[in-house]
């Protein structure tokens, strides 16, 4: 009777035998790594100071599409780690996400339409900008849609229509 402990819990296994407890050992860590998901680098989009996207490269979690989304998401959430770059997002914007046939929807919590449509039509689409370009970095990410409440997003006096996913396209000339 053999038993071992690690990462992946305890296992025990009568009758070793018949195993070579290394090559057992090897199988057991390559399981555990492959169910870890790993690490993916993606570009994480934020604003200069003089207002158009500019893009960090970050190390996120691994996975899915749709865990590699929602790391971004999160990384964007966290804001720049480059000094010379600005946070997108008002502090405290809780944000989910979703992935279904290539349509990122990022749902943005409640009062944030509100809060962004206060400072302006300039400042809804560097805000939403950086959401889209974000996610739309990530293979299988071909529109964004955002909501509030589970509707789509409603910013007055931006300009923008969220009914329809959001590309790169409806946002020319904003990466620097």
């Amino acid at each position: 009777l053999m038993s071992l402990s690690g990462a992946a819990g305890a296992i025990t296994l009568p009758h070793m035998r018949y195993f070579h407890r290394s090559a057992l050992l090897l199988c057991l860590l390559a399981v555990t790594a492959c169910g870890s998901g790993g690490t993916a680098t993606t570009e994480v989009w934020f604003l200069t100071g003089s207002g158009s996207l500019a893009s960090e490269e970050r190390e996120i979690a691994g996975g899915s599409s749709a865990d590699e989304l929602a790391a971004a998401v999160a990384a964007l959430a966290a804001g720049p780690q480059d000094e010379g770059l600005v946070a997108v997002l008002p502090p405290d914007t809780p944000l989910s996400s979703e992935l279904s046939d290539g349509t990122a929807r990022v749902e943005m919590g409640a009062g944030f339409a509100s809060r962004v449509s206060a400072a302006g039509s300039a400042a809804a689409i560097q805000v939403v900008a950086p959401i889209v370009w974000t996610a739309t970095a990530l293979d299988g990410v071909e529109g964004v849609l955002l909501t509030e409440g589970g509707a789509p997003l409603e910013l007055t006096g931006s300009g923008l229509v969220f009914d329809d996913p959001l590309t790169r396209d409806d946002f020319p000339g904003v990466a620097g």
